[in-house]
């Protein structure tokens, strides 16, 4: 009995040895893991087998049906007597639950992907429109070991999309990705560019990003509401900024991540914005409005002007970490904000923590809070300073304030001023212990009314030490050293 014949042809992508079966009509090369399509018909005149002159890499193998008849319907005859006894209990059980599920192929590109499918793709193409030409909702599109050109990825109204790259390097010069609400992308080894937006979607877009690049000439990823973002390595960049949303964005940064935006901006978040970091890197500003939080292990964040700026309900906790700003203030919030930091260095060109009413700023464990040409703290009312083992220092004010502030002085607090220690007018109250106030060729220390001083076992220096403009509520100066004149009014 006679076997169905195998024809060898040559792959039309990179010409190896690619053997194929009657009755199929889709083969992956073993060499360059091309999936080939197979059309079991002559080649169209224009078509040239691979290796002649002018002939073109293409994913499309014409096979002539003559080759196929040798041994075909024995063949038939041999797949049908096998295939039989194990089909038919396939259908009967299976064959229910294979109609709900999802299907499942396996296609080259350019490539579509319909409603509830499972589509998987490989290989290197390049087009000039797009990569997947449509995208039905609750498309899983899965991409590997690709390197991919053309307009966009896929653009779609659909909701529920899946994407996963891996190992794929891409190029778009418009919007890579755009999709309805629900979109979630993973990406693993990948590289991609894009002449507008990587990812963008209405709301609730997650993007989950392992050892991953992504460029932008605008903004690299955007979102209107409940933007999640999971980096781990890899970097984020966009040429106006690296993250866009309105609402409720949450970031994740691990493994030295890094975010950036070339004209200043690295994040830009209306309200809900939470970012949690262990280790990285922000080049460019935080603009934030409501409702920020920022909890972070050794990160860093520096922008050529202000590098976080916030409006109210502001939060951050920073260690081993540093926040820098090349020509502007280092921080700038307005009402409700709660800055804590240890063992980190807050540097502003200007000033370097700049905040209105109600705020709260502590540090400890070696952390500097630096005014390259102004106050260390400017902050108006109902401000609360907490400084242990850690410094202020100014080029004109170590801490600056108005009405209602409270200051609290651990040991090893230094708050150094070249042009005064603490300035503060109404209802001002310093306890310290252990600390030591320097006022440079201003006053260690002036207030004006209802003022309250315990100051304990440290040292006050300036030009005057003291300087009051009514007589303080209180005053205590046990165990301080005091190096300068002291000005204070009878009552």
């Amino acid at each position: 009995m006679a076997a169905p014949k195998v024809v060898s042809a040559k792959c039309p992508t990179c010409g190896a040895n690619l053997p194929v079966s009657p009755g199929v009509f889709q083969v992956t090369c073993r060499f360059c893991q091309n999936v080939i399509h197979v059309e079991h018909r002559k080649p169209p005149p224009e078509v040239r087998p691979f290796g002649a002159p002018g002939a073109m890499p293409s994913r499309t193998l014409y096979v002539d049906p003559a080759l196929m008849n040798v041994g075909r319907n024995v063949g038939l005859i041999i797949a049908l007597a096998t295939l039989i006894p194990v089909l038919l209990p396939l259908v009967f059980v299976g064959g229910p639950w294979a109609l709900r599920s999802c299907k499942s192929t396996v296609r080259p590109f350019p490539v579509t992907c319909g409603l509830n499918e499972n589509v998987t793709v490989s290989g290197d193409f390049e087009t000039t429109g797009p990569l997947v030409t449509s995208a039905a909702h609750n498309c899983k599109l899965h991409i590997k070991n690709a390197k991919l050109k053309g307009a966009t990825l896929l653009k779609t109204d659909s909701s529920n999309i899946e994407l996963t790259l891996e190992n794929v390097t891409l190029e778009t010069t418009d919007i890579a990705v755009r999709s309805g609400a629900n979109l979630k992308v993973r990406a693993t080894g990948s590289t991609l560019t894009s002449g507008a937006a990587v990812f963008d979607s209405d709301a609730n877009m997650a993007v989950t990003l392992q050892g991953t690049t992504l460029e932008s000439k605008g903004i690299a990823v955007k979102s209107k509401h409940n933007l999640k973002i999971d980096m781990e390595g890899g970097k984020i960049r966009g040429q106006r900024s690296a993250i866009d949303a309105d609402s409720s964005l949450t970031l994740t940064m691990k493994n030295n991540a890094e975010i950036s935006g070339a004209s200043g901006t690295a994040v830009k978040a209306s309200s809900s914005f939470n970012l949690e970091a262990e280790g990285g890197k922000v080049d460019g500003a935080l603009v934030l409005t409501s409702s920020a939080k920022i909890e972070a292990t050794g990160l860093t964040i520096a922008a050529k002007g202000k590098a976080i700026t916030a409006t109210s309900s502001f939060k951050l906790d920073l260690t081993d970490g540093a926040v820098t700003s090349l020509g502007d203030a280092a921080i700038q919030s307005e009402s409700s904000s709660d800055i804590e930091l240890s063992n980190t260095t807050v540097q502003g060109a200007t000033n370097a923590i700049i905040t209105s009413s109600n705020s709260k700023v502590r540090a400890s464990k070696k952390s500097r809070i630096v005014a390259l040409g102004g106050s260390a703290v400017l902050s108006s009312s109902s401000a609360e300073l907490s400084v242990e083992d850690a410094s202020l220092e100014a080029t004109l004010k170590a801490f600056r304030g108005t009405s209602s502030n409270a200051i609290t002085l651990a040991q090893g607090a230094r708050l150094i001023g070249k042009q005064g220690g603490i300035y503060a007018e109404n209802n001002l109250r310093v306890e310290a212990s252990g600390a030591t106030l320097e006022g440079g060729s201003g006053a260690a220390l002036t207030a004006t009314v209802g003022s309250r001083v315990s100051f304990k076992q440290g040292v006050l220096k300036g030009n005057p030490a003291l300087q009051f403009e009514r007589k303080p509520t209180s005053l205590e100066l046990d165990g301080t050293r005091i190096e300068g004149a002291q000005q204070i009014p009878p009552r």
